[in-house]
């Protein structure tokens, strides 16, 4: 159980899987994972996906609104979501970093500040 607004929760839990089921579509068996493990600092949440990924270099880019990494005919989308999943956790006192290993694994993991 975790102490959040539920709307804007939902709002976190649908992009990103969103994103998963969207970056996941041309792998033959697409594997998407929601969960949570127990760190040092607390809970964390994360989704991951084996899909198309993206280059770790431009990681920073990916929250930053209307950011694109990938081809807009490839993918649609506008760039909005991973900056509102960003602003949605750091309202509730967390975060969200990501991770990517293109073709294999692409991680979104997440906290809130717990209570």
């Amino acid at each position: 159980m975790v102490h959040a607004d539920k709307t804007l929760m939902r709002a976190v839990l649908d992009n990103l899987l969103r994103n998963a089921w969207k970056y996941s579509t041309n792998v033959a068996i697409a594997q998407i994972r929601l969960g949570r493990r127990a760190t040092p600092d607390g809970l964390e949440y994360f989704v991951s996906d084996n899909g198309v990924g993206f280059d770790m270099e431009r990681v920073q880019e990916l929250f930053e609104p209307f950011r694109l990494l990938h081809n807009e005919s490839e993918y649609q989308g506008v760039g909005a979501g991973l900056s509102t999943v960003r602003a949605i956790l750091i309202r509730h006192g967390g975060g969200i970093r990501a991770e990517s290993r293109p073709g294999v694994e692409t991680r979104f993991s997440f906290t809130l500040n717990a209570r």
